[in-house]
């Protein structure tokens, strides 16, 4: 996730509403659960914490009274989940953006691959994110053959 130069001023306002005639776009937060090796959820935030050492350096919108990093890194282990939440994302993304054709289609989701009983039970994603100076929040669950949830 990459801000533009003028966004990383600490002395300006971050005005996110319109730079020319595109929106900025930024995750906010993401969670999920019940996908490939996670069972229990997953949260990512880029909300920032109350620390005030380094509060000149984060950007923070007024309007929702909360500081957004401006960078995030991701490390662990090998094996330790790094692909499977970039996956958890992407797959996120591709049942909002690509429409099933039928009613009847089967729902392409991987649930928790480590208990049976976890595929019966629904996969959740929440997306939150910033548009412009507002904050939009989308969460679904799902199954092999259906919307459980929306909103």
């Amino acid at each position: 996730i990459c801000l533009p130069s003028w966004a990383s001023n600490p002395k300006l306002e971050l005005n996110l509403a319109i730079f020319g005639r595109f929106y900025l776009l930024m995750l906010v937060r993401f969670s999920f659960s019940n996908f490939l090796s996670f069972r229990d959820e997953q949260e990512f935030s880029m909300v920032a914490s109350r620390e005030v050492q380094h509060r000149d350096r984060v950007p923070f919108i007024e309007e929702h009274a909360i500081g957004i990093l401006p960078l995030a890194v991701i490390f662990g282990a090998n094996a330790s989940g790094k692909s499977n939440f970039f996956a958890a994302i992407q797959a996120a993304k591709d049942l909002v953006v690509s429409a099933r054709p039928r009613p009847e289609d089967t729902i392409n989701i991987q649930s928790f691959r480590f208990a049976r009983e976890s595929s019966t039970l629904p996969t959740k994603f929440d997306f939150t994110i910033l548009v412009g100076k507002r904050i939009f929040r989308y969460q679904f669950a799902l199954t092999l053959s259906h919307v459980v949830e929306e909103s």
